[in-house]
């Protein structure tokens, strides 16, 4: 029979942590499918966010973010750069947060809206 510090160990073992589910897995836009797509709707949607049109508009003014590639990223908590997500972007009438918010569930599964949104923002802002 275990002891209560082996079966700690043990359960510590069998449930991914936090650092685990952030650190490791896919890059959460590779899982998204169709990425062009993606990525165009986000162009799409700078024109029409209230912060976002203005950083494109002049992107020298705004020095937390990085124009590249016609996206704007800006860096994490963590240092990482990750792509800017305008908030009311739509790509197949779903809102382009919804589309990575379901993407990261369904690679990390039911691990909590903790370690979701831990592991969306290694990639995504908004």
């Amino acid at each position: 029979m275990l002891n209560a510090a082996e079966r700690t160990r043990v359960e510590d073992d069998e449930n991914p942590r936090l650092v685990d589910c952030t650190q490791s897995g896919p890059h959460l836009q590779e899982e998204m499918g169709n990425t062009a797509a993606f990525l165009d709707a986000v162009k799409d949607a700078y024109e029409h966010d209230a912060l976002f049109s203005k950083i494109k508009a002049e992107p020298s003014h705004y020095s937390t973010y990085e124009w590249l590639d016609g996206l704007i990223y800006t860096q994490s908590r963590g240092g990482e750069r990750v792509l800017c997500i305008p908030r009311n972007g739509t790509l197949d009438g779903r809102k382009l947060y919804e589309v990575a918010l379901t993407t990261a569930h369904t690679v990390l599964g039911h691990l909590g809206e903790q370690r979701t949104s831990e592991y969306i923002r290694r990639f995504f802002w908004w």
